[in-house]
């Protein structure tokens, strides 16, 4: 029953949302990105990420060139407000 929720979420989603799996890591610890995620994300072999994990319950994955991005947009606001 819990698939076919999954798979209907995923028929459903419209650009721009979040997208929702469930994934599993292999024997290897590695895991795949869901190939509508990688076409979408533009991702492509050698793609660099930034992996973020708070230890104990979740990973984020984001492109290393998005969070520079957002880092110096961030820089940028801090100086502006005078936070630095």
């Amino acid at each position: 029953m819990k698939n076919k929720k999954i798979q209907k979420s995923r028929k459903s989603r419209k650009k721009g949302q979040f997208f929702f799996d469930v994934i599993s890591l292999n024997n290897k610890g590695q895991i795949v990105i869901p190939a509508k995620v990688r076409k979408e994300m533009n991702l492509k072999n050698k793609s660099r990420l930034l992996l973020l994990s708070n230890k104990k319950e979740a990973i984020v994955l984001i492109k290393v060139k998005a969070f520079a991005e957002r880092i110096k947009k961030l820089e940028k606001l801090t100086k502006k407000i005078k936070l630095t």
